[in-house]
Parts: C-alpha cells; structure tokens; sequence
C-alpha cells in the first residue's frame, strides 16, 4: 500500500509512524556484524565502507548484508541493501530506489535513499565512482534521481539512464514469509524484493523519444573520471559481445 510524503512522490510500504519507522535493534547479528555496524557511526563512513568492498562483476541478485559482509563483495542491489541495515541502525529510515535503462545499452542500477529534516541524500555502490553517494541536499526524489543522469552512461559514452522508482521502504521485507528471513539477514537470493522495487514500484520516465536525439554524449574526461577504481569486467557488455 503506497503512501505519500511531503513533497509528493509515493513510497511503496507502511506510512510513517508505524513501528517500522523506528530504530531496528540489531540483535540478531552476530558479535562480528555487530561489530562493523557498531564502527559505522555517520553516513561518510558508511558510504566509504560501500566504496571499500570489491565489486562484484557478476549482478547475479539480491543479496542482504550478511551475506555481503560474510562475501566482502557486492555490486549495486547488495550494497545498497548494506548500507540501508547501516542507516536504519543510525536511526534512519531506509528506502530503495531503482534507476532504470535501456537493456539494451547498459545496466541499471539501485540506491539506498534517506531523508534528513526532509531532504533526500544517497548511499550506492557502483562501478562508476561518479554513481555513488549524494548529500541529503535533494527536495525530492526526482531531484535526486536527476543527480544522476549526466553521469549514468555506458563504457561507449552514451548517456543511459531512463527512469527511477518511487522509493521503496524496506521494512516491509522485515518478515518474508514462512522460511525465510528479513532482508537484513536472507541467505536466499531476495526475488521478492527485486520483484517489487524493480517491477511492481511505480516508476517515471525521464528522457521522451522527442528528447533522446538531443543527448549529448558523455565526454572523454568524464569517462576516465568516472572509471578510475573500475573493475572492467563488471562493466555492461552488449547481448553479442557477452559469453
């Protein structure tokens, strides 16, 4: 069931003031968790733990952070999943949003998004460095989707991003269902929620067929930016190209 908050964009699970919305207590982790969680005490820190893993060149689900932190890899979905056990263990309350493309071009991508006195920040983990973290500066989420777009481009220089998600408020993933665990804990590659935030969310086009043949390719200097600490066989490869 969607609600909306204040600046209008719906969040997909319970409204806030439920008892969801309210500092998890991490006592299901184990003495090692606990203790990085505990080491991770402000949200730079958090974002650099993310940068720190190595990435995975194989997006092959959604894995929780115990199963990154037992790992000590992950792309996008897994470390966004860590950091929203990170941010909720701040008192945060975390959401995911997916920000979407052509197939065809490039892969998507997903980011754990918060609030902070109304304004939305981002912790991600990415290929890119340029595709990483945002400030909690952003009014909206389309304000922060945006933040994206001149850096989301394939390794051809073409600029891909095609739309975002509403954000999608975790906690209703705490309980699964007979068998299975919370998003925090899982062991099980997480379809349920890869189903709901990347195909049942409602999501917002932002590039219209009269827009595409006016975007501009990304620039030379951009792309070696953005790929300094790249892990190249994680980079999207076209159907023909793949094996």
């Amino acid at each position: 069931m969607a609600s909306c908050s204040s600046n209008g964009s719906a969040m997909v699970g319970c409204a806030c003031g439920c008892s969801g919305c309210q500092p998890h207590l991490v006592s299901e982790w184990t003495p090692e968790e606990k203790a990085i969680f505990s080491s991770l005490t402000s949200i730079p820190k958090i974002q650099d733990f993310v940068d720190a893993l190595k990435y995975e060149a194989k997006p092959d689900g959604a894995w929780s952070p115990r199963m990154t932190i037992r790992w000590g890899h992950g792309h996008c979905f897994g470390g966004s999943l860590f950091a929203a056990a990170a941010l909720r263990n701040l008192g945060h309350r975390p959401y995911m949003v997916h920000i979407s493309t052509d197939p065809e071009v490039d892969d998507d991508h997903v980011i754990c998004a918060y609030q902070i006195d109304g304004y939305w920040g981002a912790i991600a983990k990415s290929n890119y460095s340029t595709l990483r973290g945002r400030d909690p500066v952003y009014q909206s989420i389309r304000e922060l989707a945006m933040s994206y777009f001149d850096f989301y481009f394939s390794s051809a220089k073409v600029k891909s991003m095609t739309g975002y998600s509403d954000p999608v408020a975790l906690e209703q993933f705490d309980e699964r269902g007979p068998g299975k665990q919370g998003w925090m804990y899982a062991e099980d590659n997480m379809e349920d929620l890869d189903r709901v935030l990347c195909y049942e969310a409602p999501h917002y086009n932002v590039v219209t067929s009269k827009m595409a043949p006016h975007l501009s390719p990304a620039t030379k200097q951009l792309l070696e930016a953005s790929t300094l600490f790249t892990n190249w066989d994680g980079l999207f490869k076209p159907k023909e190209s793949q094996t």
